[in-house]
This record gives C-alpha cells, sequence and structure tokens, in this order.
C-alpha cells in the first residue's frame, strides 16, 4: 500500500492530503476523526473547546455534544447551572488577580501610589487569601464576593492604571490574559460578572480564562462527522507528560489528526522561563519536538494561528509610537519590517484597519519551515483563528470538514 502526500499549495488554505497508511478498523471505530490538541499556555486551545459547546446550544442541527459512550448530551444540559455559576467565579478571581498585578506594577512605578486607596487595600488582601490557602486558587470554596466588583472598576477608572492596562505586555512587562481584558475594558461586564443574578453569555463564556490540567476529551459531531477532541494542558508541568499522552493517542483507532494550537499575540511576550525568548519562540520550538516523536508521521498536522484580533490590536498600538520603537521592535521580532498604515499617516484619510496579513504569514511561514526540515512531504493546514469569534470558528469547523475530512476520504479510495 502507497501513501499520497502532498506539498501545501500557495493557496492560504490549500490543504494537503494525509498519509494514507493507516490500521485496519471497525465501522463505527473507524468513523471517528481524533484530534491530539496541543498548544502551550495561553493560546487560547479551551476557548475552542468552549466554542463548539456554544455552537452546539447556538446550531443544534449542525453541531451536537455526546458523552463518553457516545450518547447524545441535551443542549440544556451542556453548560449546568453549577458549572455556569463556577465559570463565574472564575472570571472574578481572574480579575482580582488581575488587578492586585495593576496595583503592584503601578506602586513599582510610584511607591506612594495608591497607598491610601481602601479598594487597592482590599483587593491585595483578598488576593493574598487566594494564593494563601491549601487549595487551589480556582477551587470552589474560593467564592469571590459581590462587594469586589465595585472596589475593581474604582481601580481601573485610575487614569496610570488604565494606561498601563492598555500597553502590550511586552511594553508593560505584565501578562494579563487576553479573556481577562476582555471584562477589565467594560465597567458593564465588571458589574455583571459581580452581580450574583446575572447569567453567562456565550461571548462570556468563550472569554473565561481557566488553565486546562492533565488530559480531557470531548466529543462532537460536525454535521456528519464525528470528531473527538483530546485536549492537553499547555502548563510547563503539564507539556513534559506530552509523550506519554501522545503514545497513547497514537494507539487509538480512527483517523488521527494533530492539532497545535499557537497564539499569534505571543510574539511579544517574555519568557518567563528562558531571557531572551518570545512565548512565540517557546510555541515553535515544543512544536518541533513534538513532529519529532516516533509515530507522528502517521498523523495530518494541522496549526491554528490564534487570536488574530489581538495580534492585530498589538501591532496598531506598537505602531501609534511616534519615535519609531514600537515599528523597530516588531522588525526585530518578526524579521519583516511593518507598514506604517495610510490612516496613520500625517494627513491621510481614515481608512479600514490594517490586518497585517504580511505580517502573520512571517510566523506561519516559521512553522512551515519547522515543518519542511522536518519531512517536507508531511501532510498539513494552517488556519488563522479567532476563537472567541463564533462566525469565525463556525467557517472554519466547516473547513475542517469540508475540506479536509472529505478530500482525505476521496484521496483514500485511490491508495
Amino acid at each position: 500500500m502507497g501513501s499520497l502526500c502532498s506539498r501545501e499549495e500557495e493557496n492560504e488554505d490549500a490543504m494537503t492530503t494525509m498519509n494514507g497508511q493507516g490500521k485496519s478498523k471497525t465501522k463505527k471505530e473507524g468513523d471517528i476523526i481524533h484530534f491530539f490538541m496541543l498548544g502551550i499556555e495561553g493560546a487560547g486551545k479551551t476557548t475552542i473547546i468552549r466554542q463548539l459547546k456554544c455552537l452546539c446550544m447556538q446550531k443544534p442541527h449542525n453541531y451536537q455534544m455526546y458523552d463518553d459512550s457516545w450518547n447524545l448530551v441535551d443542549r440544556e444540559k451542556i453548560f449546568d447551572n453549577y458549572e455556569l455559576e463556577g465559570l463565574k467565579n472564575v472570571v472574578r478571581i481572574n480579575l482580582l488577580t488581575a488587578v492586585a498585578s495593576l496595583i503592584r506594577k503601578t506602586r513599582d512605578r510610584d511607591e506612594e501610589y495608591l497607598r491610601n486607596s481602601a479598594a487597592a487595600a482590599a483587593i491585595l488582601r483578598r488576593c493574598s487569601q487566594l494564593y494563601e490557602g491549601e487549595v487551589d486558587i480556582y477551587d470552589h470554596s474560593n467564592q469571590i464576593e459581590d462587594e469586589y466588583g465595585a472596589y475593581i472598576i474604582e481601580i481601573v477608572s485610575d487614569t496610570q492604571v488604565n494606561r498601563l492596562l492598555e500597553q502590550p505586555t511586552g511594553v508593560a512587562g505584565l501578562k494579563i490574559e487576553d479573556g481577562t481584558r476582555y471584562f477589565l475594558k467594560d465597567e458593564g461586564r465588571i458589574r455583571n460578572i459581580f452581580t450574583d443574578s446575572y447569567q453567562l453569555t456565550n461571548d462570556d463564556i468563550v472569554h473565561v480564562r481557566k488553565p486546562t490540567v492533565s488530559f480531557k476529551s470531548y466529543k462532537f459531531r460536525i454535521k456528519q462527522l464525528r470528531v473527538e477532541i483530546h485536549d492537553m494542558g499547555g502548563q510547563k508541568s503539564e507539556l513534559v507528560k506530552i509523550p506519554q499522552f501522545m503514545r497513547q493517542f497514537l494507539t487509538t483507532n480512527g483517523h488521527c489528526f494533530l492539532l497545535y494550537v499557537s497564539s499569534l499575540a505571543a510574539f511579544q511576550e517574555p519568557d518567563k522561563d528562558s531571557k531572551g525568548r518570545t512565548v512565540l519562540d517557546k510555541s515553535a520550538a515544543i512544536f518541533k519536538l513534538v513532529l519529532e516523536m516516533s509515530g507522528v508521521d502517521e498523523c495530518t498536522v494541522m496549526i491554528f494561528f490564534n487570536k488574530q484580533d489581538r495580534f492585530e490590536e498589538i501591532c496598531r498600538e506598537m505602531l501609534q509610537n511616534d519615535d519609531g520603537e514600537g515599528k523597530r521592535q516588531i522588525e526585530k521580532l518578526l524579521g519583516i519590517a511593518p507598514k506604517v498604515p495610510k490612516n496613520q499617516k500625517e494627513g491621510g484619510k481614515k481608512n479600514k484597519p490594517e490586518n497585517y496579513d504580511y505580517l502573520k504569514d512571517s510566523i506561519r511561514n516559521r512553522f512551515k519551515e519547522i515543518l519542511k526540515n522536518n519531512n517536507d512531504k508531511k501532510s498539513y493546514y494552517m488556519k488563522y483563528t479567532q476563537a472567541t469569534d463564533a462566525q469565525l470558528m463556525s467557517t472554519i469547523f466547516y473547513a475542517v470538514e469540508n475540506e479536509i475530512i472529505s478530500a482525505f476520504f476521496t484521496q483514500a479510495r485511490y491508495l
């Protein structure tokens, strides 16, 4: 039996076919598509899962969720009240810890700043209690009281704190998760989260940031396709387990895909574990290591370059720097000189915001080079994504179903 592989074509979303060598499968097992989803902390993997769950609620004819035995989960039970209340408290914890970090960072620049603020004192005290406890900070016992909403609004309304919040991570030297920024930048959202009777919307749900621990599996049907996604935590303590879980995954019956999620927005974020390296550098290095593992050649590789909206926002912020430092920094990090958008040139007419596709392509090409050096015949598919955007993710999931999987089965007939 031969194999059918091809290089990626020039088309941005071109699909390459899967290595045809496979195992014999029963009809029941063989029609399941397995995705082993990897990516470092903060790439947005969990958001992709939550978005799929939300689509199961919004578009039940095209998306369904199943339990471990492939029994259909009622759309009303995909997120039960207990889970939703838990997620709301996770947002409260994230807001509290983020604002505590903003207070400390502001005081690093001015020791006396906010010293007399009762709100700042209350936030720092409550945050210390979270980390001094014997349980994980996201444990259900750590309930954040409603009153802290007003304290948080008071602090983020401060001019210096707000200015710090607006700066990119690489400039501010402060890491605040993108999902948390979504709530911090809108006073109404903060008030909602700290209102006891408020129920999370789908937009809220996909912006909740809670690290994945260990290895979790989810089962969905996208149109007629049965999909099982194996999600592995991206923290340093979890990444060391990749070989163990990869071996387990590669023995799974069915068609296997490696889905690697990397954050475009991490291109300017310093890697706290390695001086002089960015989080994007770290993501690329781990991707290279995964490709070198035994058995991965049997998988089609898919890469989601996530958080394209945040990437564009960061580029715009950096290029607004009048002294040109932001432009020089982008060129240093991405190896390509950014163009100044027309609407930023003196006297220029205000145009549609630049999407910086050519800068995204420089990141994309870096991963393509890793694939080429590992195996220039490896099948792969790449896509720019924004996991918090339901419409965009719906389009991408359909692309997975139509362009990739259908093509695989068509090509497989000739193997």
